[in-house]
């Protein structure tokens, strides 16, 4: 199992990893600590890519309101991936499905006879509901939020699987062994951290709840 460690000592440990505990001149705190918040947000992709896509769901659904003709409706800026999405009608709902060229035909058949979209499309942060819907239908999306980066000290991450604990550690000794421009110790991080994303994905087939 991984273990919960905060900010702090996610900092202490990169330095050391480093071997750099007293620089905190050349590498001031505020600069290790985006590096290990690089690290959190590469390893919560890892974690994410490599479970099951319902298991780090954001607790509450986004649900948008639709206008009018309007297809386009801003995601969360938290959404890291998408779930589902579902149109709910009263005690009733169904499952939008991801557009793609192959239902091209159909929406055009139906975009001047249907006011319910029955696909959806995602581009940046926006999602696109096709046909465009009538007011008033409400949309549940289902999403993976973002790693939200650490700032207090004692805020924790907490990496789920084994290696995702350690692997802001190691990230963050990369970044300042790069800066050191020390070549040697660069590829020798830069190697561990590709077994750490072995390790993480070797052990995301187990049944893990946040």
């Amino acid at each position: 199992m991984s273990r919960t460690r905060t900010f702090l000592e996610l900092q202490d440990d990169a330095y050391k990893r480093a071997d750099e505990e007293s620089n905190t001149t050349r590498f001031p705190r505020s600069e290790v600590g985006r590096y290990v918040n690089q690290g959190c947000n590469e390893a919560w992709g890892i974690i994410v890519k490599a479970q099951p896509k319902g298991w780090a769901e954001n607790a509450t659904p986004q649900s948008l309101t639709t206008v009018a003709n309007t297809s386009s409706y801003a995601l969360s800026n938290t959404t890291l991936d998408i779930i589902s999405v579902r149109m709910v009608e009263g005690t009733n709902s169904y499952t939008l499905e991801p557009f793609n060229e192959g239902v091209e035909a159909v929406l055009e058949e139906r975009s001047n006879a249907s006011t319910r979209p029955a696909y959806y499309q995602i581009r940046r942060q926006t999602i696109y509901l096709l046909p465009a819907p009538s007011a008033g239908l409400t949309v549940k999306v289902r999403f993976v939020p973002h790693f939200t980066d650490l700032s207090a000290n004692a805020d924790t991450w907490d990496g789920v699987l084994p290696g995702a604990d350690e692997y802001p550690v190691v990230y963050a000794a990369k970044m300042i062994e790069t800066k050191n421009q020390r070549w040697d110790a660069v590829q020798a991080l830069d190697a561990e951290l590709q077994r750490l994303e072995v390790k993480i994905r070797t052990h995301a087939t187990r049944d893990v709840t946040m």
